[in-house]
C-alpha cells in the first residue's frame, strides 16, 4: 500500500474518530437519561475540541431544553487535584470563552455558561485552596483563561464579588509571574481588591475659599446602612429597594475633594464616584416624591388584577411578565388628563399600604389600551402593566391576583352596564374588599439615568487614563495620524506638520483665524483636547471641521456625542454638507429630514446583507422559545386562578401517602360505576370529597387495610381546612415554576436585544461618521465598543456630566480597542449641567461638586485649553455685555458690524425698567411668574411683528417655566392669530409643576408657522435668534433673584440675540441682591452710562422717522400710539378700487394687498 493511501486510511480513521466524538458529546447533552461516566470526560472534551463552530457549541450547551449545565457539571466534577485544571477546567474555558463567541450575538448565551460554570458546587472552593498548586502544574494559556473566567463572573454575579474565594484567587494571580498583569490588575480592580497608596491623587479643583462640606455620615465608608449600601458599587441594586428608600440617614457620598474616598485605586475612585453621584442624583428626587408627592402624583385604591406576557401594542411581539394595575380615577383639581403624561414607560411607582408602609417597586411597562388619553378613561380606573424587579415582589403580586380575583370579576361586571345601573354601595363595597395599595408616581426620568449607571457597573478600567485620572497630558500626539495631514478643498488642501504645527502657516494659507488655528492644532496633536468655545465662535463649525481632517487622513471611525438631540443634528448637518455619507444617527429623535434616512433603525430596515442571516435565524429561534415560555407562564398563572382539582392535587397527596384516599382499584378489567352509570375516577372522587360527601363502601374497605389518615372521616369545615393548605402548597410549587419560567424568559429576553445588536452592528460597521446623544451612547454602549471607534468628539461638552462622558469612551477589551483620541469643545462658563438634586451641585457648597463636567474639571486643574476668541452671531453692543462679564479678550468678526438695526425702535439693545412684583410670596418657590412682564413682552413682540419681522425672527426667553406658561396665556388672550412655541423639555419642566399645557400643545397645532417661540434660559443653550425679548420675572422689596445670581445662566440668557435684544426687570431689586449684586451691577451700570436704561418701550415710526420717538408701557399705550405698528396719521394710500386705505399708518402691506 502507497503512503498516501496510508495517509488517507488514516485520515478517514481519525475523522470517522472525530466524528464519533462530536456525536457522543451532542448525544450527551440532548438525551437526559444518558450516564455520564468518568471514561466520558477525554471524549467530552475532545468532542468540544472538534466542533467547528464554537458558538454552535456555545448554543448547544446552554439551551435550556438540553442536559447541557448538567454535563459541563458531571464533567467539571472530575477535577481530582490542581493538575486537572490545565487538563479538564482549562478546555472548557477556552472552548466556550472564544473570540469567536464574543460578539453580541452571543453574549448572553457566553454569560448563561460562565454563570453555570461559576456555580458548579465545590469548583471556586477547590480553585482557591488548591491555587499554589495549579499555578505551578498549569501552563500561563490556562492560567489567563481562568483569570479571563472570573473577571467575567465578577460582572456578572454579585456571588463572585462578594467571594472570599475569589478575592484569595485574585490575590495570589497579582502576586504571580504567569499572568498578564493588567489582567490580573482588571479582575482585583473589580473586586476592589486593588491598592496603590504610593499614586499621587489628582490636583484638587479650585473652590471658593467659603465653601462648606457636610460632613457627618460621609466620613463613615459605604456598607451596612440599608440593604442596598454596599462597599462595591457594582454590587448596588439600580431600582432602589425599600429598605433603603425607607432609610432617614445620610448615604455615604464622594467628596469632590477625594478626602473620605474608599478606594485606593485611582481609576476605580472615579469610577465609583460617578456611579455614587449620578444614581444619587436620581435617588434623591425619588425620595423627595415620596416624602412629599405631588397630588397629581398619587393613585388611590391601587390593586393588582391580572398578569400578562402579551405585547398590547403588538399581538405577534414578545413583551416581559408584567401585572396590570387598576387604580381609581384622580379626584383632585380639575385637570385635562388627556393632556397629561401620567404613567409615563420605564417610569418608577411605588406601592403603600393603607399604614403608609412602603411595600414594593415597579417600573411601567404599558398603559393599556393606550391611545392618547384614552386608557385614563378606563371604566372602573385606569390600568398599567408593571414590572416588578424583585422574586419577592412577584411572589406578593401573584397572591394579590389570587386574592383579588372574584372581587374584580364582579367589579368589571358592574362597570360593563350603563353608569345610571351602577350599585353605587355595591362598588363601594367592593372597594373595601381589594387588596389594595397607594400608587405613588416617583419618577419619569430614570430609564435615561439606567444606561449610564448599567454601564459605569461594566466598566473596569478608563480609557485614556493618563489625562482623565491623573491630569496628566500625554507627551505623544495621536498616532494613528500620519504627520503630515491635509486640509479639505475648501482651505486650500494646504498641507501641515503636525510635530511642527504653526498657527501663523495655517492662518496665512486659510481663513481660519489665530484662535481656530490653535483650535485646530491642539485638536490633531493632542490625545485629549479642550477646546472652549464663547457664544458665537462657531464650535460646530470647528468640530466638524476636525472631524473631517481627521477622516480624510486616517481609516479610523468617529463618534460624535451631543448631550440634545437638537445639537447633534446640527453637527451631523454639517458633516452632510461636508460630503460624508457613511454616517449613521443612533436614535429616533431627529428632527431633520435630511438625517432620517441616516438613523440606525431606517438603515437596519434598508439594509439587510446576506451576512446577518445566522442572526435572522437565531431571532426567529429565540422569539418562538419566548413565546413557548410565554405560554408556559401563562397556564401557570390560570391554574393559580382556579379551584384546586385532583390533577393538581394528586403531587401533593401523593407526597404526603394521602392520595389512596382517592385511588380506583380495578378487578378484572371491570370499571367502578356511580348513579346512572357514571363513570367513578380519581377526579370525580376528589370533587364528591370536596363537597362534603360520605366515602363508597367499596373504597372505605380498602382504606381500612391501607396504614393512612382516612381524609373521608373529616367533617366539612376540617376537609376545607385541608383543601387550603393543599392549594398553599401548589401555589408555593407554582410560583417556583413561574420564577424559573420568567427567569429564562428574561434570559431570552436579553439574548434578543443582544441579537437585534448584532444585526445593528452590520450597518455599523461601514459608518465613518457615527452620532449619539450622550443617553444613546450608554444604551448602545456594546454595540459602539464592537465598532471601537477610536476618535470620540463631545460637542457641548461643558453640559455633560462626566459619567456620560466616560460611558460614551471604549475600552481595551478582546473585542475591542480603546479610544485613542477625545476631542471636549463646550465652554464651562456658560450653563452646567442639570441635576434633579440641588444639593450636589456646586452653588450648594456641599462639596459634591456633581454639576462640574469633565471639561471644567479638567480646565479648572490646569489642563491645556484652547479658546476660540472671534463672535459671529451679535452686534458689537450687545458682545460688550459679555465681553465685560466674562470674555474681555473675546473679538468680532467683521460681518457683525454689518447687521441691520431693529426696524421701528431707535436702539438695539435697551433695559425696560418696573417696579411691579413678582407672584409668590417668598423666594421659596421653585418657580416664578410676573403677569406684568408677560403682558409688556407680549405686547413689544406683537409691535416687532407689525414691523415686518417674521415669527421666527422673534424668541421671548424668561428663566423661569412658570412665566411661559404665563406668556402663553397671554399671548392667546391678546394675538388671536399668533401663538407661543414651547420646547419638548420646557413642557416636561411645566408637567412637573402640574401645569395645564393644553393651551400650549393644542393651540399650537392649530397656528402652523404663526408661533413665536418662548423659552425658558436653560433649554435654549446653543440656539440664537435675531431678536431676543427677556423677561427676568424677579421683582421684589428683598432682592431675592433665584436663578438670576448665577454668572453661567445669566451669560447664556444675554448671548443669544443677533440684532437687537430687550430685556424686562427690575433694577432696583437685581442691584439690591445679597448674592446677585456683583452679577448685574456692572452690566446695569453700562446701560446705565449708554442711556440704555428706559421705563417705557421707545418706538419709532418706520414711515415717518421725523416725527421723534414715542413711548409705550401699557397695553392701551401700545394699541393707541401704535395701532399697526406705525404712527396715528392715517394711511391715505389709495388702492386699487378707487378707496383710500382706512387704516392708520402700517410699516408693513406697502402694496396695500392684505388691505385690499
Amino acid at each position: 500500500m502507497s503512503r498516501r493511501t496510508n495517509a488517507q486510511a488514516t485520515s478517514r480513521k481519525n475523522g470517522g474518530q472525530h466524528a464519533w466524538q462530536r456525536k457522543m458529546l451532542t448525544k450527551l447533552v440532548r438525551d437526559e437519561k444518558a450516564i455520564f461516566r468518568s471514561r466520558d470526560t477525554h471524549a467530552f472534551l475532545q468532542g468540544m475540541d472538534l466542533f467547528d463552530s464554537k458558538p454552535e457549541l456555545l448554543l448547544l450547551l446552554t439551551d435550556s431544553r438540553n442536559c447541557g449545565e448538567a454535563r459541563l457539571r458531571e464533567c467539571l466534577s472530575m477535577i481530582t487535584g490542581p493538575e486537572s485544571a490545565d487538563s479538564i477546567m482549562a478546555p472548557i474555558l477556552s472552548n466556550l470563552m472564544s473570540s469567536d463567541t464574543l460578539r453580541p450575538l452571543h453574549k448572553a448565551r457566553r454569560k448563561m455558561a460562565v454563570v453555570m460554570i461559576y456555580n458548579v458546587p465545590g469548583l471556586i472552593q477547590f480553585l482557591a485552596e488548591d491555587w499554589a498548586k495549579c499555578i505551578n502544574l498549569s501552563s500561563n494559556e490556562t492560567v489567563c483563561i481562568i483569570c479571563q473566567f472570573l473577571i467575567e463572573a465578577s460582572l456578572s454575579l454579585v456571588e463572585a464579588r462578594c467571594s472570599q474565594d475569589v478575592g484569595t484567587i485574585a490575590k495570589s494571580m497579582k502576586k504571580s509571574t504567569q499572568i498578564d498583569t493588567k489582567l490580573s490588575h482588571k479582575l482585583c480592580a473589580i473586586l476592589q481588591l486593588v491598592d496603590t497608596p504610593d499614586l499621587k491623587m489628582s490636583p484638587k479643583p479650585k473652590t471658593s475659599a467659603n465653601t462648606a462640606v457636610c460632613w457627618g455620615a460621609d466620613l463613615e465608608p459605604p456598607g451596612g446602612r440599608h440593604d442596598n449600601d454596599h462597599p462595591n458599587y457594582r454590587d448596588i441594586s439600580l431600582v432602589p429597594t425599600k429598605d433603603e428608600l425607607a432609610y432617614t440617614g445620610r448615604s455615604w457620598l464622594p467628596l469632590a475633594s477625594g478626602e473620605n474616598r474608599c478606594v485606593q485605586d485611582l481609576d476605580q475612585c472615579l469610577l465609583d464616584k460617578n456611579f455614587r453621584l449620578l444614581r444619587e442624583d436620581a435617588v434623591g428626587a425619588m425620595r423627595e416624591n415620596i416624602t412629599d408627592p405631588r397630588p397629581s402624583k398619587v393613585w388611590k385604591n391601587a390593586r393588582i388584577i391580572g398578569a400578562s406576557c402579551k405585547d398590547v401594542r403588538n399581538p405577534r411581539g414578545t413583551a416581559p411578565l408584567h401585572f396590570l394595575v387598576q387604580v381609581d380615577p384622580y379626584e383632585g383639581k380639575s385637570m385635562n388628563w388627556q393632556r397629561q403624561r401620567a404613567f409615563p414607560p420605564d417610569g418608577l411607582v411605588a406601592f403603600y399600604d393603607d399604614v403608609g408602609k412602603q411595600h414594593i417597586m415597579a417600573t411601567i411597562y404599558v398603559r393599556m389600551l393606550d391611545q392618547p388619553g384614552e386608557w385614563l378613561l378606563h371604566s372602573g380606573g385606569p390600568i398599567i402593566g408593571v414590572v416588578f424587579h424583585h422574586d419577592n415582589d412577584v411572589r406578593t403580586a401573584i397572591s394579590d391576583i389570587s386574592a383579588n380575583k372574584d372581587i374584580n370579576e364582579r367589579f368589571q361586571e358592574i362597570f360593563n352596564v350603563t353608569k345610571e345601573n351602577r350599585d353605587i354601595e355595591e362598588i363601594t363595597q367592593l372597594k373595601s374588599s381589594f387588596k389594595t395599595y397607594s400608587l405613588i408616581e416617583v419618577s419619569d426620568s430614570f430609564f435615561s439615568y439606567r444606561p449610564v449607571l448599567e454601564s459605569l457597573q461594566t466598566m473596569v478600567s478608563v480609557p485614556l487614563s493618563q489625562e482623565i485620572v491623573h491630569i496628566e497630558r500625554h507627551h505623544d500626539r495621536p498616532l494613528y495620524l500620519p504627520r503630515t495631514v491635509k486640509l479639505p478643498s475648501d482651505f486650500n488642501s494646504v498641507e501641515v506638520d503636525l510635530d511642527d504645527w504653526s498657527n501663523q502657516s495655517v492662518m496665512q494659507s486659510t481663513t481660519l483665524d489665530e484662535s481656530q488655528s490653535r483650535a485646530l492644532g491642539m485638536a490633531l496633536t493632542s490625545r485629549v483636547a479642550l477646546i472652549q468655545g464663547p457664544p458665537g465662535t462657531g464650535k460646530t463649525f470647528i468640530g466638524s471641521l476636525i472631524a473631517q481632517i481627521i477622516r480624510d487622513n486616517s481609516d479610523e471611525s468617529i463618534l460624535c456625542v451631543c448631550y440634545t438631540n437638537h445639537a447633534l443634528d446640527q453637527f451631523l448637518e454639517h458633516m452632510l454638507k461636508r460630503g460624508e455619507k457613511r454616517l449613521v444617527r443612533i436614535g429616533g429623535r431627529t428632527k431633520s429630514e435630511a438625517l432620517k434616512k441616516y438613523e440606525l433603525k431606517a438603515l437596519s430596515k434598508k439594509e439587510r446583507s446576506l451576512s446577518v442571516s445566522d442572526a435572522d435565524k437565531r431571532m426567529r429561534s429565540v422569539v418562538a422559545q419566548m413565546h413557548q415560555c410565554k405560554d408556559e407562564i401563562t397556564e401557570l398563572l390560570q391554574t393559580l386562578q382556579l379551584p384546586l382539582e385532583w390533577e393538581h392535587a394528586r403531587d401533593v397527596l401523593e407526597n404526603s401517602n394521602l392520595a389512596v384516599n382517592f385511588e380506583i382499584i380495578h378487578h378484572d378489567g371491570f370499571a367502578v360505576v356511580g348513579r346512572n352509570n357514571t363513570k367513578i375516577d380519581e377526579d370525580y372522587l376528589f370533587s364528591s370529597w370536596k363537597r362534603g360527601e360520605e366515602c363508597p363502601e367499596w373504597l372505605q374497605e380498602s382504606l381500612e387495610v391501607e396504614e393512612t389518615d382516612n381524609l373521608w372521616l373529616l367533617l366539612p369545615a376540617q376537609r376545607l381546612e385541608r383543601i387550603n393548605e393543599w392549594k398553599q402548597l401548589q401555589s408555593e410549587e407554582m410560583n417556583e415554576m413561574i420564577q424559573t419560567a420568567r427567569q429564562r424568559y428574561e434570559d431570552l429576553s436579553a439574548e434578543k436585544v443582544d441579537i437585534g445588536l448584532e444585526i445593528d452592528s452590520y450597518i455599523l460597521e461601514k459608518a465613518r461618521i457615527i452620532g449619539a446623544t450622550t443617553t444613546g451612547a450608554a444604551k448602545y454602549r456594546d454595540l459602539l465598543s464592537l465598532k471601537s471607534a477610536s476618535v470620540v468628539i463631545v460637542e457641548e461638552a461643558g453640559e455633560v456630566l462626566e459619567p456620560h462622558v466616560l460611558t460614551s469612551l471604549t475600552e481595551n477589551k478582546e473585542n475591542s480597542e480603546e479610544t485613542k483620541h477625545l476631542i471636549l469643545i463646550g465652554d464651562h462658563l456658560q450653563l452646567r449641567p442639570k441635576l434633579e438634586s440641588y444639593s450636589l451641585t456646586k452653588v450648594s457648597g456641599n462639596g459634591f461638586d456633581f454639576d462640574i463636567s469633565l471639561f471644567e474639571r479638567l480646565i479648572h486643574s490646569g489642563f491645556d485649553s484652547a479658546m476660540l476668541g472671534v463672535q459671529h452671531r451679535m452686534k458689537p453692543c450687545i458682545a460688550d455685555l459679555i465681553r465685560r462679564q466674562t470674555y474681555p479678550s473675546l473679538q468680532d468678526h467683521p460681518s457683525v458690524a454689518s447687521y441691520p438695526d431693529v426696524r421701528g425702535v431707535p436702539d438695539n439693545l435697551l433695559f425696560i425698567d418696573h417696579a411691579n412684583f413678582e407672584n409668590g410670596a417668598d423666594d421659596l418657590a421653585t418657580t416664578k411668574s410676573n403677569p406684568f412682564e408677560a403682558q409688556l413682552c407680549v405686547e413689544i413682540v406683537r409691535y416687532l411683528l407689525l414691523q415686518g419681522y417674521a415669527h421666527s425672527q422673534v424668541t421671548i426667553l424668561t428663566p423661569y417655566v412658570g412665566q411661559i406658561l404665563t406668556i402663553v396665556k397671554e399671548m392667546r388672550r391678546s394675538m388671536n392669530d399668533v401663538n407661543t412655541f414651547v420646547s419638548e423639555l420646557d413642557q416636561a419642566e411645566l408637567l412637573r409643576d402640574d401645569a395645564d399645557i393644553e393651551d400650549i400643545e393644542l393651540h399650537a397645532e392649530k397656528m402652523g408657522n404663526k408661533q413665536i417661540r418662548c423659552s425658558s434660559v436653560d433649554n435654549y443653550q446653543g440656539e440664537e435668534c435675531d431678536i431676543i425679548v427677556i423677561s427676568l420675572v424677579r421683582s421684589n422689596k428683598y432682592g431675592g433673584i433665584g436663578f438670576l445670581k448665577e454668572e453661567q445662566r445669566v451669560n447664556v440668557l444675554l448671548s443669544r440675540a443677533k440684532h437687537g435684544m430687550f430685556i424686562v426687570g427690575n433694577a432696583a431689586t437685581l442691584r439690591s441682591s445679597s448674592k446677585g449684586n456683583h452679577v448685574w451691577k456692572p452690566l446695569l451700570d453700562m446701560f446705565q452710562s449708554q442711556g440704555r436704561i428706559v421705563k417705557s418701550f421707545p418706538t419709532v415710526c418706520q414711515l415717518h422717522p421725523m416725527d421723534g420717538t414715542t413711548y409705550c408701557r401699557t397695553v392701551q399705550e401700545f394699541r393707541t400710539h401704535r395701532p399697526n405698528g406705525g404712527c396715528n396719521r392715517p394711511c391715505s394710500a389709495r388702492l386699487e378700487c378707487g378707496h383710500a386705505c382706512p387704516l392708520m399708518c402700517h410699516p408693513t402691506d406697502q402694496g396695500h394687498l392684505i388691505t385690499h
